[in-house]
């Protein structure tokens, strides 16, 4: 069984009419059923102030996260998995947004599968004026 505890959950601060957008560069759908592990973003192109994102590695081959502008990727050498700062900038598919600023909500529960981690995004959004079904960071 999958446990998951929580500290906090991060949400971005600002209104409904000003979140700030969340793109995507390639398509999930392209990897899976087209086999398109291809680039279709360098991150080096994107303005990386407050960028926050993550996806595949072109090729398939590690990940990428963004927190704060800074670029982190893990890919697997031999039986290892090696982390790096600043190493990979092109993505087969990337999720991103720029967050200037963000809310720190408290979580004082443990969840136990991912469902439960998903209502409690939810009626968090609900509570703290975000509209749900619209993407969002958090």
């Amino acid at each position: 069984m999958i446990k998951l505890v929580l500290a906090t959950i991060l949400i971005c601060t600002t209104t409904i009419s000003q979140l700030p957008e969340v793109k995507v560069a390639g398509a999930l759908r392209n990897i899976m059923i087209d086999g398109d592990l291809s680039a279709h973003v360098n991150l080096d192109t994107l303005d990386n102030t407050h960028l926050y994102g993550l996806g595949p590695v072109a090729g398939l081959k590690g990940e990428i996260v963004v927190i704060d502008g800074t670029v982190y990727s893990t890919s697997k050498e031999e039986n290892e998995l090696k982390n790096q700062e600043n190493k990979a900038s092109l993505a087969a598919m990337f999720v991103y947004s720029k967050v200037k600023k963000w809310k720190e909500i408290s979580i004082h529960s443990a969840l136990k599968n991912y469902t439960e981690l998903e209502n409690l995004i939810k009626q968090t959004a609900q509570k703290k004026w975000l509209q749900y079904g619209k993407a969002f960071c958090f």
